[in-house]
């Protein structure tokens, strides 16, 4: 098959040679691995602000400029250097290359990153321009689809609320693959390597609304009062944050409602970080596994009702045999199982509690990574979800309904 990937919106210059060294988003992570998978039996084109156009991984890259992805002109060029596709597949939802342009694919799937779409997505699936929605759980493509009819026109909402088999064709076109895992950087001789440190707790995530890493600098003093020998990693992108909002952001941690709230929880009245607190910043995959499989416990979006679809951090987190523990009422009660491969806590005052307990009992944090490891490394590596994908690219272009895999 001929699969082109388009991730035109995402700012930052990016293919599968500069992860190492330039940390991206989740989404474009799991873009990049899911092409290089697939890239050993397709044919695999990737549009996307690059660093050249030339292949890579198998993938060919085609670059846009920082504009491109507005530009119809630019994206008609883009398109033409591929020629006629048989999938195509609008990486993170977004899909106003669809508003001006009709590019010469048999099937085009929305990979929906987030819990919502975008108006014009939702025009584009009535109009049957999108053939189907792709989310990343269960979880997230009840909500995407909850959200999708929600924001129907009156005329579709009520055709949708009526008609049963209306209904159940609109339903049809939303399904989940989950993400996967680049399990070569989880390999069992490094892990063999690596010696947990006791009481040593990484959070994994961006610095940034949507991944709450105030919930968990709010609770440290709790944790330490109770285990002074504890130890806090904040392992995530604060640059990234203060790009996002440049008009608010004038200092490291100043300018804006955020920062400003949890300046507090990083420094003492001295105005140093406080004791026992390491800012890690974005590191790169390779150091990134390293320093989850030397931690204790990885934490997750430590917010309950968190806007989580999947999260790559928590199948990394037990790829590397570290339990992991996130906020419940969202998607993370599927992405982990709790109190097999880690713990959901589904109110917001469990969270110190259950951090301290579970430091407190190193058997338990064994066992748990154990379990960890064992369900990551069966089902979540890239070569699995591949298959998934190659199977619903076989129904779309044969019209059969595709079964979702529950891991």
């Amino acid at each position: 098959m001929r699969i082109i990937f388009y991730r035109g919106e995402y700012p930052k210059k990016f293919n599968t040679e500069t992860f190492q060294k330039e940390p991206v988003g989740g989404t474009e992570f799991a873009a990049g691995y899911l092409a290089k998978q697939l890239s050993q039996n397709h044919q695999v084109f990737f549009i996307c602000q690059t660093p050249e156009e030339k292949e890579i991984d198998h993938i060919k890259w085609i670059s846009l400029s920082p504009q491109g992805a507005n530009s119809q002109k630019e994206i008609s060029a883009a398109f033409q250097k591929i020629g006629q596709a048989d999938i195509l597949i609008l990486v993170g939802g977004l899909s106003n290359v669809l508003d001006d342009y009709k590019p010469s694919v048999q099937k085009i799937i929305c990979w929906a990153n987030g819990l919502s779409l975008k108006p014009n997505t939702i025009a584009h699936l009535l109009a049957n321009r999108i053939d189907t929605v792709v989310c990343t759980t269960h979880y997230a493509c009840e909500a995407v689809l909850h959200h999708t009819v929600k924001h129907l026109p009156l005329c579709s909402k009520i055709k949708y609320l009526f008609h049963s088999s209306y209904r159940q064709k609109f339903k049809n076109k939303f399904t989940f693959i989950y993400n996967g895992v680049n399990l070569d950087l989880f390999s069992d001789n490094l892990y063999h390597q690596i010696k947990k440190k006791p009481y040593k707790i990484l959070y994994a995530g961006v610095f940034n609304h949507q991944k709450n890493p105030d919930k968990i600098l709010k609770i440290f003093s709790q944790i330490k009062k109770a285990l002074p020998q504890a130890e806090l990693h904040m392992c995530g992108s604060i640059e990234q944050y203060k790009q996002e909002n440049a008009d608010k952001v004038t200092g490291y941690f100043d300018g804006d409602e955020f920062f400003n709230q949890i300046k507090k929880y990083i420094y003492n009245k001295e105005g140093k970080i406080r004791a026992h607190l390491y800012l890690r910043g974005a590191l790169p995959p390779s150091l990134l596994t390293k320093e989850m499989m030397s931690s204790s416990l990885v934490v997750v979006n430590p917010q309950v009702q968190n806007q989580e679809s999947s999260c790559i951090g928590a199948l990394e987190a037990q790829a590397a045999g570290t339990p992991v523990v996130g906020g419940g009422r969202s998607a993370l009660e599927e992405t982990i199982q709790n109190k097999i491969t880690g713990f959901v806590f589904r109110n917001q005052e469990e969270l110190a509690p259950l951090i301290i307990n579970l430091l407190k009992n190193p058997t338990l944090l064994y066992k748990t990574g154990q379990n960890a490891r064992k369900r990551a490394l069966a089902g979540f590596g890239w070569d699995t979800i591949a298959c998934e994908w190659e199977n619903l690219f076989e129904t779309l272009l044969k019209d059969d309904p595709f079964i979702p895999h529950k891991h």
